[in-house]
């Protein structure tokens, strides 16, 4: 987070919590919701194939932004990845997965 004091801009770490969700070794899109909350916000997703991979939590973020009033945001790109994790409270993930005979 950054904040401006007295005309400086100073970074300040706060905690954050992350959620991991595991789909097993799938391909397809990620589709978030945001539950009841219609406030909009930003959350940061992370795809890994291995669970170490999640501890990284610095690098290969996506942020995906809810608008006020959207609850569900499907990421448009197809991957392939084991593990979701979504940092932002009351998030969920789900998979779309590809069809078999997709490229």
């Amino acid at each position: 987070e950054i904040r401006t004091t007295g005309g400086v801009a100073v970074a300040i770490a706060r905690e954050v919590r992350g959620t991991a969700f595991d789909f097993g070794f799938t391909r397809g899109q990620v589709r978030l919701n945001m539950g009841e909350r219609l406030d909009g916000g930003a959350v940061q997703v992370r795809l890994a194939n291995d669970r170490s991979e999640l501890a990284f939590t610095q690098s290969n973020l996506r942020t995906v932004v809810f608008v006020p009033g959207e609850v569900t945001v499907t990421i448009p790109e197809t991957y392939s990845f084991r593990y979701v994790m979504v940092i932002g409270e009351g998030v969920t993930a789900a998979v779309v997965p590809q069809p078999p005979n997709a490229q």
